[in-house]
């Protein structure tokens, strides 16, 4: 039987800025004769992408500021699209006088620090380069752009990373002032962040950008850690996700190592073949790579997943490692040749059949030992049923992690799990055979907090699809109560809207639209934080009004409220525990609507009570592929995190937690395989390498 799934596009990948004089085979030139004016090219928020793009865009920004003047622009730098999408933004700030530092002018990410001086600000290399005093020297330089290199909270994703930055000098309302902006590089030595670099993102969302971003990270592994990293890059699941994987080979094209493992068996594949100027056409495209530093290639070769012939972009960059040259590349399918091949993954966001049956039961990770070990040690240790009859407590409306068949709590089936964590646990009980064994107890709604009941008598474990936050780990005394096992399962947020929707990013949503949400789940913490309801560490904006299950209202900031409200994927403030509706404080916040269960939110999002469900990216595919009608969009590419099942922090707990995690760690081969192999393999994946690896 096939599954279907589907993950659509993602919006886009963080903006890059490319300098040249850092790139092998490169050239250093200032960079104002590679400037355009805005008269000759014109680039808007979402188009950024390259150096020349950033200079344009603050040109731009600086022709629009002297021929509307200030108040205009203000306007323009804070609500047109052209000029505001995400971690993009223009920003202006005073230049810094003696005796007195810069102050933000404007700042769209938190107008709320306008007419603030950024005196305080500090990064890991020093003070703000805002705040580096005027000479006319500096200023003359700032009058035609220049470059600055810091460390800045990315608005999109809430955590402080590396930024690059183009400003212009400029006069605002007689104001000596610098406005600018800057972009995010994930592929900088000092970044290169695995939950936004890896196999996984690049192979459900392909680009040149991302894979180039993929490639430059993977050389800066091989570079730092020489040849031991050949074993993380052919075998951590960051490097090697389906048929994507990073290879390098030499100057002649000798293969060196790949991480390409095919499904049909056998050995891997030379990516270019014996002889990779003949499989160029004569054209020595390693030289030319190794001439220019790195280069994109562009070639057919077969897709380990389906071993069918695809067309296949690639790219390479060159190092030299412990003095030998070496060539790192990886690429990307986009079309089969043949013409007979199902791709095995999700391509362009479209609804793609996943094939049943089969799966690679190779230990390839070589978990699988210390497992049996383990479990052959629980039977000679003086209490051998210790493990027998686990209280596993799971989430009962989470499709198709972990559910039941029914709500209804006084129903038999309650207590009977369905999903791929039921799967997994129940693989865990065939591995260990009589060693261990599990007791389900379904948990329904509310989900917030459900984490915390691992620490209770009743439960020994529980899981549900509950994201691994250090912060749950705590409970209202700030002790900690439970630990989190192995990471099993990768989360990304997304939202569930109509096909007619034209929703597709976070900040389309305004005031007029409604979105749906479970409390106290991931999928609301990061709504509220994209869309600037909440601050990254859950503070909710002033004048944002809270209405509770009785009907009173709290706004936050207001006198007689708290001094702060919270609303996190952790723990929420007591005064808004029992929240139902959340009405913005501005007209470009979302309302948000929580209803009791994920069948509610899919009735309202299809009768069209709400506009979006916020949820993660597994769930919503599934309900647009199994609902006419719905679509998945607005991908939180930026974070990706991991579940995982939640014990009691005690002795005991850990020792169930060790067994537990290394069995799960030999089923899902040290991560390599996880929700899409058990779609792939109709839910049969665990099983089946239980039966055969025990």
């Amino acid at each position: 039987m096939a599954k279907i799934l589907a993950i659509p596009r993602r919006s886009g990948f963080p903006a890059f800025v490319f300098v040249l004089a850092l790139l092998p085979g490169g050239f250093a030139e200032d960079s104002r004769a590679l400037a355009a004016t805005c008269a000759e090219s014109s680039v808007t928020a979402s188009q950024v992408r390259s150096r020349q793009d950033v200079e344009v865009f603050v040109q731009c920004a600086k022709d629009l500021l002297e021929a509307e003047g200030t108040e205009k622009a203000y306007q323009a730098f804070h609500e047109d699209e052209r000029w505001l999408m995400d971690r993009t933004y223009i920003y202006v700030s005073s230049i810094a006088l003696p005796g007195r530092g810069s102050t933000a002018i404007v700042y769209p990410p938190d107008p709320s620090r306008e007419g603030l001086e950024w005196s305080l600000a500090m990064d890991r290399f020093g003070p703000d380069p805002r705040n580096a005093r005027a000479d006319p020297a500096l200023a003359a330089e700032q009058a035609e752009g220049t470059w600055r290199y810091y460390e800045w909270r990315n608005p999109a994703t809430g955590e402080t990373e590396l930024k690059t930055g183009y400003v212009i000098a400029v006069d605002w309302d007689g104001t000596p002032a610098f406005i600018g902006t800057g972009v995010y590089e994930p592929d900088l030595p000092g970044a290169c962040n695995p939950g936004t670099v890896n196999a996984w993102l690049l192979t459900v969302e392909p680009s040149e950008d991302s894979l180039r971003a993929f490639v430059r990270c993977a050389a800066y592994e091989l570079e730092s850690k020489g040849f031991f990293a050949q074993t993380s890059l052919t075998s951590d699941r960051r490097w090697s996700a389906g048929a994507t994987y990073v290879f390098g080979v030499d100057l002649y094209g000798g293969q060196i190592f790949t991480g390409s493992r095919p499904v049909t068996g056998g050995p891997s594949p030379l990516e270019w073949g014996d002889d990779p100027k003949a499989f160029f056409a004569d054209r020595d495209l390693v030289g030319l790579g190794a001439a220019f530093g790195e280069t994109f290639l562009y070639y057919k070769a077969v897709n380990p997943m389906s071993g069918s012939v695809h067309r296949k972009v690639g790219f390479v960059k060159r190092v030299i490692v412990q003095g030998k040259t070496i060539l790192v590349g990886s690429g990307y399918y986009v079309g089969c040749i043949d013409g007979n091949c199902v791709p095995l993954i999700p391509v362009n966001g479209q609804i793609i059949p996943v094939p049943g049956g089969g799966v690679d039961v190779a230990d390839q990770s070589g978990a699988c030992p210390a497992a049996r070990d383990l479990i052959s040690g629980i039977a000679k240790q003086t209490d051998p049923k210790a493990f027998q009859g686990v209280n596993y407590g799971f989430y009962t409306d989470f499709h198709p992690l972990s559910y039941a068949s029914t709500q209804d709590s006084a129903d038999p089936a309650f207590n009977q799990p369905v999903g791929y964590e039921p799967d997994l646990v129940a693989a865990v009980d065939t591995f260990a055979g009589k060693s261990m064994s599990f007791n389900p107890k379904g948990i329904g709604n509310p989900f917030s907090g459900i984490w915390l009941k691992s620490a209770q008598d009743e439960y020994d474990m529980v899981g549900g699809g509950i994201t691994a936050l250090t912060q749950r780990t705590f409970d209202e005394s700030g002790a900690e109560a439970i630990r989190f096992g192995v990471g099993h399962v990768g989360f990304r947020q997304s939202l569930l809207v109509s096909e007619s929707s034209e929703i597709t990013r976070h900040s389309d949503l305004t005031s007029d639209h409604r979105v749906g949400v479970l409390r106290g789940t991931t999928g609301e913490a990061r709504m509220l934080v994209l869309t600037g309801i909440t601050s990254a560490d859950g503070v909710v904006r002033a004048g944002t009004q809270v209405t509770l299950e009785d009907g009173s209202v709290i706004v936050a900031g207001a006198a007689g409220t708290p001094e702060e409200l919270r609303v996190s994927a952790a723990a929420s403030s007591d005064a808004v525990a029992t929240r139902v509706r959340l009405t913005p404080a501005t007209a470009n916040d979302p309302q948000v609507v929580y209803l009791a269960s994920e069948d509610a939110l899919l009735g309202a999002v299809v009768d069209g009570s709400i506009d979006a469900v916020a949820r993660g990216e597994i769930g919503n595919s599934l309900a647009a592929s199994e609902m006419p009608g719905l679509q998945v969009t607005a991908i939180d590419t930026s974070a990706t995190e991991r579940g995982a099942f939640s014990y009691p922090a005690t002795p005991a707990g850990d020792e169930l937690r060790g067994a537990v995690n290394a069995v799960v760690n030999c089923l899902t081969d040290g991560g390599r395989l996880g929700i899409l192999e058990w779609l792939q393999s109709d839910g049969s994946v665990f099983r089946d390498r239980a039966r055969s690896l025990r």
